[in-house]
């Protein structure tokens, strides 16, 4: 199926594809949408979309205003157990967020850069708040 919508985009054609398989879309479509409950919640081109990077901070006796103020900047941030997600734009906000969470008192771990894709758009996108079997929580601005 790949190989014959790659033909069709080579030949000026529009497909829609309606699907799932968020990485076999990711790997051929120029734009997509994300819809939800019938309404578009993301859309734009899959190269933009896909821009911004999650960071995985795994840490401990981090403090509810400092993930608060986490949240402000950096909105979709969620929690999974010892472990925080947040996205960033560039990976020069690094060093910022591990400074602030250092002077609050949080102890660090690990970090990994895990880059974008349109699974992990989607679930930040139609996921908030929603109980996705993963334990996960999102903060949002107020929550504290």
């Amino acid at each position: 199926m790949r190989e014959i919508i790659i033909a069709l985009k080579a030949r000026g054609k529009t497909v829609f594809l309606n699907s799932h398989l968020l990485s076999e879309v990711e790997m051929v479509c120029d734009a997509v949408a994300v819809i939800d409950r019938g309404r578009i919640v993301v859309s734009g081109r899959t190269a933009d979309l896909l821009f911004s990077s999650e960071l995985e901070i795994e840490a401990s006796d981090v403090p509810r205003e400092a993930l608060a103020a986490l949240g402000e900047k950096h909105p979709g941030l969620r929690i999974a157990g010892d472990k925080v997600f947040l996205r960033v734009g560039e990976r020069e906000e690094i060093p910022s967020i591990v400074s602030e969470l250092v002077a609050a008192g949080a102890r660090l771990y690990g970090l990994q850069m895990r880059p974008a894709t349109l699974e992990s758009l989607f679930v930040e996108a139609v996921g908030k708040g929603a109980d996705n079997g993963n334990n996960s929580a999102a903060i949002h601005p107020g929550d504290v």
